[in-house]
Protein backbone atom coordinates (compact mmCIF):
# COMPACT_ATOMS: atom_id res chain seq x y z
CA UNK A 1 0.00 0.00 0.00
CA UNK A 2 1.36 3.38 -0.89
CA UNK A 3 1.35 5.65 1.91
CA UNK A 4 1.48 9.81 1.91
CA UNK A 5 1.22 11.87 4.98
CA UNK A 6 0.58 15.30 4.88
CA UNK A 7 0.22 17.79 8.07
CA UNK A 8 -2.15 20.93 7.44
CA UNK A 9 -1.69 22.56 10.76
CA UNK A 10 -0.37 25.87 10.16
CA UNK A 11 -2.62 28.91 10.17
CA UNK A 12 -3.24 29.30 7.10
CA UNK A 13 -4.55 25.73 6.60
CA UNK A 14 -7.72 25.16 6.35
CA UNK A 15 -10.15 24.38 9.08
CA UNK A 16 -11.90 20.58 8.93
CA UNK A 17 -15.92 21.52 9.71
CA UNK A 18 -17.53 18.83 10.55
CA UNK A 19 -21.43 18.74 9.60
CA UNK A 20 -23.49 19.25 12.99
CA UNK A 21 -25.78 16.37 14.07
CA UNK A 22 -28.98 15.77 12.39
CA UNK A 23 -27.46 17.31 8.75
CA UNK A 24 -27.49 15.41 5.73
CA UNK A 25 -24.15 13.21 6.13
CA UNK A 26 -23.85 15.08 9.44
CA UNK A 27 -22.10 13.94 12.86
CA UNK A 28 -22.78 10.88 14.41
CA UNK A 29 -21.70 9.88 17.92
CA UNK A 30 -21.39 6.24 17.47
CA UNK A 31 -19.96 5.92 20.38
CA UNK A 32 -23.13 6.93 22.70
CA UNK A 33 -25.42 5.63 19.77
CA UNK A 34 -24.16 2.75 17.71
CA UNK A 35 -27.29 3.09 16.14
CA UNK A 36 -26.37 5.49 14.41
CA UNK A 37 -24.56 3.36 11.84
CA UNK A 38 -28.03 3.24 10.20
CA UNK A 39 -27.95 7.22 9.67
CA UNK A 40 -24.98 7.02 7.74
CA UNK A 41 -25.66 6.34 4.35
CA UNK A 42 -22.01 4.84 3.14
CA UNK A 43 -22.15 2.72 5.88
CA UNK A 44 -25.61 0.99 4.92
CA UNK A 45 -24.21 0.74 1.05
CA UNK A 46 -20.70 -0.76 2.00
CA UNK A 47 -21.28 -3.36 5.00
CA UNK A 48 -17.13 -3.31 5.47
CA UNK A 49 -17.22 0.47 5.80
CA UNK A 50 -19.96 -0.55 8.84
CA UNK A 51 -17.42 -2.61 10.60
CA UNK A 52 -14.89 -0.36 10.29
CA UNK A 53 -16.77 2.50 11.94
CA UNK A 54 -18.27 0.27 14.36
CA UNK A 55 -14.75 -1.12 15.50
CA UNK A 56 -12.80 2.11 15.65
CA UNK A 57 -16.23 3.35 18.27
CA UNK A 58 -15.86 0.74 20.19
CA UNK A 59 -15.13 0.83 23.89
CA UNK A 60 -11.82 -1.04 22.64
CA UNK A 61 -10.56 1.90 20.61
CA UNK A 62 -8.89 5.40 21.42
CA UNK A 63 -10.75 7.09 18.64
CA UNK A 64 -13.74 8.75 17.23
CA UNK A 65 -15.04 8.53 14.02
CA UNK A 66 -16.10 12.31 12.85
CA UNK A 67 -17.55 11.45 9.65
CA UNK A 68 -16.93 9.56 6.11
CA UNK A 69 -18.28 9.20 2.82
CA UNK A 70 -17.70 6.54 -0.16
CA UNK A 71 -17.47 7.38 -3.72
CA UNK A 72 -16.90 4.55 -7.28
CA UNK A 73 -15.16 6.38 -10.32
CA UNK A 74 -14.38 4.92 -13.63
CA UNK A 75 -11.70 6.46 -15.74
CA UNK A 76 -11.35 4.60 -18.82
CA UNK A 77 -9.96 1.09 -18.61
CA UNK A 78 -9.87 1.60 -14.90
CA UNK A 79 -12.18 1.78 -11.83
CA UNK A 80 -11.78 3.30 -8.73
CA UNK A 81 -13.04 2.85 -5.28
CA UNK A 82 -12.59 5.48 -2.49
CA UNK A 83 -13.48 6.08 0.70
CA UNK A 84 -12.61 9.37 3.70
CA UNK A 85 -13.45 8.96 6.93
CA UNK A 86 -12.53 11.80 9.70
CA UNK A 87 -11.34 10.72 12.94
CA UNK A 88 -9.97 11.81 16.38
CA UNK A 89 -9.04 10.89 19.63
CA UNK A 90 -11.67 10.58 22.37
CA UNK A 91 -9.07 12.13 24.87
CA UNK A 92 -9.68 15.64 24.11
CA UNK A 93 -6.31 16.34 25.60
CA UNK A 94 -4.75 14.64 22.62
CA UNK A 95 -6.66 15.98 20.26
CA UNK A 96 -4.67 19.42 21.07
CA UNK A 97 -1.06 17.65 20.76
CA UNK A 98 -0.08 17.58 17.86
CA UNK A 99 3.09 15.61 18.83
CA UNK A 100 0.29 12.67 18.97
CA UNK A 101 -0.80 12.85 15.54
CA UNK A 102 2.91 12.94 14.51
CA UNK A 103 3.39 9.72 16.24
CA UNK A 104 -0.15 8.25 15.16
CA UNK A 105 1.06 9.05 11.54
CA UNK A 106 4.46 8.02 11.50
CA UNK A 107 3.30 4.46 12.93
CA UNK A 108 0.13 3.93 10.57
CA UNK A 109 2.58 4.94 7.80
CA UNK A 110 5.26 2.40 9.22
CA UNK A 111 2.24 -0.54 9.68
CA UNK A 112 0.51 0.06 6.04
CA UNK A 113 3.43 0.25 3.93
CA UNK A 114 4.44 -3.48 5.03
CA UNK A 115 3.76 -5.33 2.24
CA UNK A 116 3.50 -3.93 -1.35
CA UNK A 117 0.32 -3.37 -2.89
CA UNK A 118 0.64 -0.81 -5.82
CA UNK A 119 -3.47 -0.81 -6.31
CA UNK A 120 -4.38 0.97 -2.68
CA UNK A 121 -3.22 4.35 -1.68
CA UNK A 122 -3.91 5.32 1.51
CA UNK A 123 -3.26 9.57 2.04
CA UNK A 124 -3.29 10.09 6.21
CA UNK A 125 -4.03 14.03 6.27
CA UNK A 126 -3.97 15.74 9.55
CA UNK A 127 -5.93 19.02 9.82
CA UNK A 128 -7.13 21.96 12.28
CA UNK A 129 -10.71 20.80 12.61
CA UNK A 130 -13.75 21.94 15.01
CA UNK A 131 -14.52 19.09 17.03
CA UNK A 132 -18.13 18.23 17.77
CA UNK A 133 -20.35 18.20 19.28
CA UNK A 134 -18.97 21.60 20.43
CA UNK A 135 -16.91 22.82 17.82
CA UNK A 136 -14.30 22.63 20.65
CA UNK A 137 -10.87 23.40 17.89
CA UNK A 138 -8.05 20.57 17.84
CA UNK A 139 -6.88 18.63 15.07
CA UNK A 140 -8.44 15.37 13.41
CA UNK A 141 -6.82 12.85 11.32
CA UNK A 142 -8.53 12.50 7.47
CA UNK A 143 -7.71 8.88 6.05
CA UNK A 144 -8.46 8.62 2.51
CA UNK A 145 -8.17 4.91 1.08
CA UNK A 146 -8.26 4.31 -2.51
CA UNK A 147 -8.21 0.98 -4.66
CA UNK A 148 -7.95 0.55 -8.11
CA UNK A 149 -8.75 -2.36 -10.14
CA UNK A 150 -10.18 -3.52 -14.05
CA UNK A 151 -13.81 -3.05 -12.78
CA UNK A 152 -15.85 -1.23 -10.14
CA UNK A 153 -16.46 -4.91 -8.38
CA UNK A 154 -12.49 -5.13 -8.23
CA UNK A 155 -11.47 -2.29 -6.90
CA UNK A 156 -14.68 -2.27 -4.54
CA UNK A 157 -12.90 -5.71 -3.42
CA UNK A 158 -9.90 -4.53 -3.10
CA UNK A 159 -10.94 -1.23 -1.01
CA UNK A 160 -13.02 -3.66 1.82
CA UNK A 161 -9.89 -5.66 2.03
CA UNK A 162 -7.56 -2.51 2.10
CA UNK A 163 -9.84 -0.46 4.99
CA UNK A 164 -9.46 -4.26 6.91
CA UNK A 165 -5.90 -3.47 7.13
CA UNK A 166 -6.28 0.57 8.28
CA UNK A 167 -8.99 -0.99 10.62
CA UNK A 168 -6.55 -3.56 12.03
CA UNK A 169 -3.36 -1.31 12.37
CA UNK A 170 -5.88 1.30 14.25
CA UNK A 171 -7.06 -0.83 17.18
CA UNK A 172 -3.11 -2.05 17.24
CA UNK A 173 -2.12 1.54 18.05
CA UNK A 174 -4.94 1.93 19.68
CA UNK A 175 -3.47 -1.01 22.66
CA UNK A 176 -0.14 0.18 21.80
CA UNK A 177 -1.29 3.88 23.16
CA UNK A 178 -3.45 2.40 25.75
CA UNK A 179 -0.68 0.14 26.96
CA UNK A 180 1.90 2.96 27.10
CA UNK A 181 -0.62 5.25 28.99
CA UNK A 182 -0.87 2.96 31.44
CA UNK A 183 3.06 2.47 31.91
CA UNK A 184 2.86 5.95 32.39
CA UNK A 185 5.22 6.95 29.35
Amino acid sequence: MRVEVRFETDAAAEVQRIAAAGAPGGYQDLRENPLGLDEIEPARKHPPLRSFLAALNSEDSLFATLRCRAEAATAGAESEFSTEVALAFVLPAFNADPERYENLTARLQELLTAGAADTLTATLRVRRCLLPPAGTRGLCLLIRLAAHGATPQQAELRWSLGLVRVQQALLFLSRTFRHQMAQGS
